[in-house]
């Protein structure tokens, strides 16, 4: 498979279950406290085009994370993440105003952190006003499809494929989000921290 992909993709991951006895990979993990992600982003925005950027994901703690994206040359564009209360963004002065940085960090909270309790191939769950429904496939079970419905009607379809032990750890090396017209695909470069 290419490293870099035409469309969007946007990383995603799936249910944030501690590891089996000794730490062995047996149990699919989404959020890895203390882990470091590296990955190429695509992006395909009607507003701006396809982009792709390079991004590093820190999982500060089970419910806290930051996302820095820079250009192929290492300039960053943003940094944006989830404190456990709220979403928090900064943009580089070139993208202020013309990238949606908020949005984004909600789009990376709700991949990484709402999912739906239980170990059944099919869940639904409500978290605050956002409606979940997760199809988990494999042995062990892992997240495959998580469909998010907001009260505004939108509908966000995000995909976890090809799921590898790294680090120790089984996780998601390709995630794709659409949104409308919005698409976003992840892929996984690397991993530290572990």
């Amino acid at each position: 498979m290419p490293r870099r992909a035409t469309g969007l993709l946007l990383l995603v991951a799936a249910c944030a279950t501690p590891p089996g006895p000794g730490g062995a990979p047996d149990q699919p993990r989404l959020v890895v406290p203390g882990a470091r992600l590296f990955h190429e982003v695509d992006l395909d925005l009607p507003e701006r085009g396809q982009e792709t950027l390079l991004g590093a994901l820190t999982f500060e703690g089970p419910d806290r994370l930051t996302l820095r994206a820079e250009t192929p040359l290492g300039v960053r564009l943003f940094e944006v993440g989830y404190d456990g209360a709220k979403c928090w963004a900064e943009v580089a002065p070139p993208l202020e105003g013309r990238f949606p940085a908020l949005g984004l960090a909600e789009d990376v909270r709700r991949i990484y952190l709402a999912g739906c309790p239980g170990d059944g191939p099919r869940a639904k769950c409500t978290q605050g006003d956002l409606r979940i429904e997760e199809t988990r496939a494999g042995a062990p079970l892992r997240v495959v499809q998580r469909v998010l419905h907001d009260p505004g009607g939108r509908r966000t379809d995000i995909d976890y494929r090809d799921w590898r032990v790294t680090g120790g750890v089984l996780h998601p090396h390709e995630i794709e989000m659409r949104s409308g017209p919005y698409r976003v695909r992840i892929l996984l470069t690397g991993l530290e921290g572990l």
